[in-house]
This record gives C-alpha cells, sequence and structure tokens, in this order.
C-alpha cells in the first residue's frame, strides 16, 4: 500500500510539473534552462537531445529555447521511457565510433537514419512533434495558420496560397 500511495504523489507531482510546464510553455522560450537542472539527462545528454530536436524538424526561426522545452518533456517521462532514450544515445554515440554530436552534415544525418526504427528515436521523435506543433505561439514560426474547421475549411482559407513549393 505504501508504494501505492508513492506512486500516487508522485503522479501528482509530475501532472502538476506538466500542467505548469504547458502553462507557461511560451514563456518557456525566452527562458535559458541550465543544462544540469534535468533529473534524468546529464549536459551531454540534453546537448544531445536538443541537437536531434532540432535535426528531427529543422526550423530556421526557432531558438534554442524551443527545442530544449522538448528535452524538459523528455525529463517528465516515466522510468522505462527514459531508460529508453538513455540507451538508445548510448547506441548512437558509438555508431559512427564517437559521440554524435561530434559529428558533422551527412554523418549524423546517417546515424539518425540507422536509428529511426527504433524506440527510442520514435519516442523523441513523437515528443518533438507534439511539443513544437502543438505550441500556438510557435505556428506562425513555422508557417502554419492554425485551425480553419471553424472558418469553413482550407477550401476557402489560404489552400492555394502556397508561396514554399515550386
Amino acid at each position: 500500500m505504501n508504494q501505492r500511495r508513492q506512486f500516487l504523489a508522485r503522479s501528482a507531482q509530475l501532472a502538476l510539473v506538466a500542467s505548469a510546464i504547458s502553462l507557461l510553455s511560451g514563456a518557456c522560450s525566452s527562458v535559458a534552462v541550465p543544462l544540469n537542472s534535468f533529473r534524468h539527462f546529464s549536459s551531454r545528454e540534453v546537448q544531445t537531445l536538443t541537437a536531434m530536436a532540432r535535426a528531427l524538424l529543422p526550423h530556421p526561426d526557432l531558438a534554442e529555447e524551443h527545442y530544449i522545452a522538448v528535452v524538459v518533456q523528455l525529463d517528465l517521462l516515466p522510468a522505462p521511457e527514459i531508460r529508453l532514450i538513455r540507451e538508445g544515445i548510448s547506441r548512437m554515440n558509438i555508431l559512427d565510433n564517437q559521440p554524435w554530436l561530434s559529428l558533422v552534415g551527412e554523418k549524423k544525418l546517417r546515424v539518425l537514419e540507422a536509428v529511426q526504427t527504433e524506440a527510442f528515436f520514435s519516442v523523441i521523435h513523437t515528443k518533438t512533434i507534439e511539443i513544437l506543433y502543438q505550441d500556438p505561439e510557435l505556428w506562425n514560426l513555422v508557417g502554419y495558420q492554425g485551425s480553419s474547421i471553424e472558418f469553413g475549411g482550407y477550401l476557402d482559407r489560404g489552400f492555394d496560397d502556397i508561396d514554399w513549393l515550386p
């Protein structure tokens, strides 16, 4: 019974932290998060995850803090997923016989392609999409105009105004 109470108390704490982060997600982009303030990830792992998030969804107009916000959310995941991510980073760091962060250009992409079917990659990719693309404050920065359903859909609201396709 004691373990159950601990679990419930911990879940409540995590829910409180998660809700605070989601409410402050706009503020998170202007506040630098110290790399050593993460509970589960070392500063090197935070740098790796931040660089991975940027490599997976590269947007030149997004500041580093937006990608760090992804890692903040990853740090709140349950222990099994944290372990999965940490093990995945370790494997990724040995694929090219050197840490992934020290690789450049095509070598970095090749390693990401090599691990793209692994479970840890899926967790990171999914969380990156969720955090970056569900934040209304970032929509304008990534070129998304927002929901159109309440305005009759996209056919009458910008369906043909795409200027970034050839």
